[in-house]
């Protein structure tokens, strides 16, 4: 009997062994399984915020981007509009300039023209007037040439990269053919004064030169009736 209770008791002391090893394995694998489990939703975690930031990132690029087009787009169109602008402000002076040069040459003509008349061969000195119209006719001529020079180089100037720089070229060019058609244009109203003071001069001295001959006419008469009486 008592072999019996000690076995009894042995057997339930192995079995309380074997249920508290198991119950402490079966502790030991869970604590491990959730350490594990949270280290993996940990890294699933920063993955995600990982992935969030880049799509992030890549979105601000992206807008970055697009703003940088639309930039350098809107660039462009202004760019588009100064050359075009100068393009229009070069052909409308071109334009007043050519204008200016016809009549200072139609100016010269009639010039030519009055000191070709016999009639005025008194009032004039046309050697003189000539030389004089050759000077101004030269001028004339230059300016021509650099007028259609400066025309010829407009579509390029329009083409430029820089649209400030063209446009300072396109002004100094007009410039400097305003300077010399103004230089022209003084010339001309010299020789049209000096050609009406002289005009004025030989028409007062034709005056004078037909009463001195009338007075003397009447004169002649007077003298020659009373020698009659």
């Amino acid at each position: 009997m008592k072999k019996i209770i000690l076995y009894s008791a042995i057997a339930a002391l192995l079995m309380g062994s074997s249920t508290a090893f198991a119950l402490e394995t079966t502790k030991t694998t869970s604590s491990g399984t959730t350490k594990q489990t949270l280290e993996q939703k940990k890294a699933e975690k920063k993955a995600e915020i990982e992935k969030k930031a880049d799509e992030k990132k890549a979105e601000l690029e992206a807008k970055k981007a697009e703003i940088t087009k639309r930039k350098a787009d809107f660039q462009q169109r202004m760019t588009e509009k100064k050359k075009a602008l100068i393009l229009a402000y070069g052909e409308k002076m071109i334009t007043r300039l050519e204008a200016a040069v016809d009549r200072q040459t139609k100016i010269t003509d009639r010039i030519q023209a009055y000191a070709e008349k016999s009639e005025n061969k008194d009032r004039v000195n046309k050697t003189e007037i000539t030389a004089k119209l050759a000077e101004i006719q030269a001028k004339i001529a230059d300016i021509k040439t650099t007028i259609a020079s400066a025309k010829a180089g407009l579509p390029a100037m329009f083409n430029a990269e820089d649209p400030k720089d063209s446009f300072d070229k396109v002004r100094s060019e007009i410039k400097d053919i305003n300077d010399t058609i103004k230089d022209v244009h003084n010339s001309l109203v010299q020789l049209v004064n000096n050609l009406k003071d002289k005009a004025d001069k030989a028409e007062k001295e034709k005056e004078l030169k037909d009463k001195k001959e009338h007075k003397n006419a009447t004169s002649t008469s007077a003298t020659s009736t009373k020698t009659n009486d």
